[in-house]
């Protein structure tokens, strides 16, 4: 049963991921960001503590992390994977964060706003926050934020070779909340 559940919630995550990513399925409450994360975060920590039994502080605190930081950082610039290039003036501003630095350091300078970059920038920024939960999961936890731009270079590709029909962005965000949900339950 408990197995089920787990599925139960890998589904409900990607559903959720998608609804997130658009305007909440065109509901007339769910389509209000706070509506969304309110759900997510409520679910999150109900299947935290009682499905893989965490105590209900390390459930809100894993759902916060999850929610406020993991899911809700902005990531526009990158997901497209170069394929915006060049970049906007504000899409330069956006792409200076914190981890910007460890990426130009990594990739060569003409490379910069293409695939390699936008790649190891979504890397980094899905990462990050996973280690926070290290404590609480293990440092396997932290492979999730890798596989993210992945997940999206999937996507895009899948959609350009004309594979997938609901585009390359909502394909990859349904397999993005499955893929956390598997993580956050059975990691």
């Amino acid at each position: 049963m408990i197995i089920l559940y787990k599925l139960l919630f890998c589904c409900f995550e990607s559903v959720w991921r998608k609804s997130f990513g658009d305007d909440g399925f065109n509901l007339p409450i769910y389509k209000y960001r706070i509506c969304q994360h309110l759900l997510n975060i409520a679910v999150i920590i109900a299947f935290l503590f009682y499905v893989r039994e965490f105590s209900i502080l390390e459930s809100v605190y894993i759902a916060l992390v999850i929610q406020l930081i993991y899911y809700s950082k902005s990531f526009y610039v990158a997901f497209d994977l170069g394929r915006a290039y060049p970049p906007t003036e504000q899409m330069l501003k956006d792409y200076k964060t914190f981890f910007n630095c460890v990426v130009e350091y990594i990739v060569p300078k003409e490379m910069w706003y293409k695939f390699g970059y936008d790649y190891i920038w979504l890397s980094i920024r899905y990462s990050y926050p996973l280690l926070l939960l290290i404590p609480l999961y293990n440092l396997g936890i932290v492979v999730l934020g890798c596989l993210v731009a992945f997940i999206y270079a999937l996507g895009w590709s899948l959609n350009e070779k004309g594979k997938i029909k609901m585009g390359g962005i909502g394909f990859s965000e349904y397999i993005f909340g499955f893929v956390t949900g598997l993580f956050l339950a059975f990691c």
